[in-house]
């Protein structure tokens, strides 16, 4: 992406979160560091060793933690120290949009931005708003089944629960979408797509 791409002076946070905090953690834990490291070499932006917060056993359905509130704090500091906040997906902030949404927009009112690498979506970009508001739809559906002990895996779950989960008349649009993702497509071919239909 053109408008994300950036110079050394471009400082980064990186937050990670597990859900589990047993052994397992770790390991995801460091995949998702590997993914955001990938993006910031991609983008030669720096990430700032200091900023690099790590959370085990933390849920996503609330963002009372620790690590996330420090990082929220430190972002709102003057000067800032950092101009970006790399994290591996949207539910690794949240898994309840409208918190997301408003921690997003809180610290863009502070020049802080968010990328979230394995969706390759960038708060700045104009067409974040309506693509992460897709991923919510497929999170929240995550945590209801979860919470009904219905545990699929996420990928089948983005390609083939949404239709019996979602009552809305997107749901095709958001099956479409997450198939054209699935697929490998970025998030510019995505738009050209939905564009061109």
């Amino acid at each position: 992406m053109n408008n994300i791409a950036g110079t050394k002076e471009t400082r980064c946070a990186i937050y990670l979160r597990s859900a589990c905090g047993g052994r397992g953690s770790s390991s995801w834990l460091n995949e998702q560091e590997r993914i955001c490291r990938a993006a910031a070499r991609q983008f030669n932006w720096m990430v700032l060793e200091d900023y690099v917060w790590k959370e085990k056993g933390k849920s996503g359905t609330s963002c009372r933690r620790f690590g996330l509130e420090s990082l929220i704090a430190e972002a709102k500091k003057s000067p800032k120290p950092f101009d970006h906040v790399l994290m591996n997906d949207t539910s690794r902030l949240s898994r309840n949009f409208g918190e997301a949404l408003k921690i997003i927009n809180d610290l863009a009112c502070h020049g802080v931005d968010f990328y979230f690498a394995d969706q390759k979506l960038n708060s700045k970009d104009p067409i974040f708003r309506p693509l992460s508001a897709a991923s919510a739809v497929m999170e929240e559906t995550y945590v209801e089944r979860l919470q009904k002990g219905n545990r699929r895996h996420r990928k089948g779950l983005a390609i083939q629960g949404i239709q019996s989960d979602t009552r809305c008349s997107e749901a095709s649009t958001v099956r479409h979408i997450y198939g054209l993702f699935s697929a490998g497509k970025s998030v510019e071919e995505v738009v050209k797509i939905l564009d061109a239909e």
